[in-house]
């Protein structure tokens, strides 16, 4: 058994039950997915960006959404999406998420304004070093 085949087992297992983790689990198990195998459940992927188009707040609200489908996003370039998902966030790794989109989108003076908006939220975060 191989690690992949170790990870599934473990994911398979928690989801197994009916815990309050289960969804947690589930954002989880979707984001190794993608980054094992670039594969991920499309319709879960489309539900979620048409509630981001329809009430954004609820996918605010929900963290696991929120970092899962922030990080798909970034995955695929899709800019114009993430930017709308973490403008609005004063997370410090939300706000580097925004920085990075910035940057690969080639609006240098944008992401200026999103450098000093993190040092203004956590001057000594290593993130904000890094950025």
């Amino acid at each position: 058994m191989n690690e992949v085949d170790s990870l599934k087992t473990l994911i398979q297992g928690l989801m197994a039950g009916d815990t309050p983790q289960k969804q947690n689990v589930q954002g989880f198990s979707i984001l190794i997915q993608f980054f094992l195998s670039n594969k991920v459940d499309q319709a879960m992927i489309d539900k979620s960006k048409e509630l981001l188009e329809t009430d954004p707040a609820q996918v605010e609200a929900n963290p696991v959404l929120m970092c899962l489908l922030a990080y798909y996003l970034l995955g695929e370039g899709d800019y114009n999406n993430l930017l709308k998902l973490v403008n609005k966030s004063k997370n410090p790794e939300y706000v580097a998420l925004k920085l990075i989109c910035q940057v690969r989108i080639e609006r240098p003076d944008l992401a200026a304004v999103t450098l000093k908006k993190l040092q203004s939220l956590d001057e000594d975060n290593c993130l904000t070093v890094l950025c």
